[in-house]
């Protein structure tokens, strides 16, 4: 362990104080007029409503795209989605509904957004419960940053990108062919993801029939055992009573006949001897279960 210790302080990164020192991107100084809008895009310019705290306009419009970006960026928002309309055709996808693509198999949504950043403005009053960390300062305000992104829906973890933003270096309408060529990955992964889930489902439900098999062969089985001690009970009880008619006949009295016949008929009823030989000559099993046999009164 050393003598002595050296503390370095690292030296905080400033925060934005304003608005302005949020945007990180400036405005391409270029024409994003569409001429010819679709009536997906007529809806969805014509859907923006009042902007929320952070500055930013949701498009409401039934039928539109959804969209969320700030009033200087709607511009900006139109063109990128007219130009990734155009190429979808052209990889064999298309819109479907509000903001959703689809190659016909699968869909996916995608919503176009405008990034957000935080700010404290150091003009504004003090806030008057210090937090437990002792921070008085002002309270974090939001802003848009002018960073476009193009988001689809998270296809079941597949790990295909399903986000396309700007950078310094790289703008939306550079990136259309990306978004484009993803859009369609994420659109084969979920149909891969869900065949696969077809397949799992149908494995559990095999699964499932084949234990429900078993467990009713097992059960049959059981049941067919139950049925044997029966009848071999039965045959112990007409071998018991055959003795005593005999017995009886052996005196020779009249009056014991209609008792002799009544004793005889139930040993034989008991007796299972005749019904076996008999399935077992018509090729049917002798033991099948009855209801009782199953447990069931």
């Amino acid at each position: 362990m050393p003598d002595t210790w050296v503390y370095e302080k690292r030296k905080r990164k400033r925060e934005p104080h304003s608005a302005d020192e949020v945007r990180r991107l400036e405005v391409p100084n270029r024409d994003y007029t569409v001429v010819n809008l679709s009536p997906a895009l007529r809806r969805t310019t014509s859907g923006f409503g009042q902007a929320d705290s952070s500055g930013l306009m949701r498009s409401q419009s039934e039928g539109g795209l959804a969209t969320k970006v700030s009033q200087s960026s709607i511009p900006r928002a139109i063109w990128p989605w007219d130009q990734l309309i155009g190429r979808l055709p052209g990889i064999g996808i298309s819109l479907s509904g509000n903001s959703s693509i689809t190659d016909g198999v699968e869909t996916v949504s995608i919503e176009f957004r405008e990034l957000c950043s935080s700010y404290r403005d150091p003009s504004k009053p003090r806030r008057r419960l210090i937090s437990i960390h002792g921070d008085d300062s002002p309270p974090r305000e939001s802003a848009p940053t002018g960073v476009l992104q193009f988001r689809c829906e998270e296809v079941y973890g597949g790990g295909a990108t399903h986000q396309w933003q700007e950078t310094k270096g790289t703008r939306m309408e550079d990136r259309l062919d990306d978004v484009a060529t993803g859009v369609l990955v994420l659109l084969q992964t979920k149909h891969e993801r869900e065949l696969e889930r077809i397949r799992i489902e149908h494995e559990r439900a095999e699964q499932a029939r084949s234990c429900e098999a078993r467990r009713r062969a097992v059960e049959y089985e059981r049941a067919r055992v139950r049925k044997l001690i029966r009848l071999s009970k039965a045959l112990e009880r007409s071998v018991a009573i055959r003795p005593l008619v005999s017995a009886l006949k052996s005196r020779e009295r009249s009056e014991t006949d209609d008792f002799s016949k009544w004793a005889t008929m139930v040993a034989d009823r008991l007796d299972p001897v005749d019904n076996i030989r008999q399935s077992l000559s018509e090729g049917t099993d002798p033991v099948k279960p009855d209801a009782e046999d199953f447990g069931y009164r």
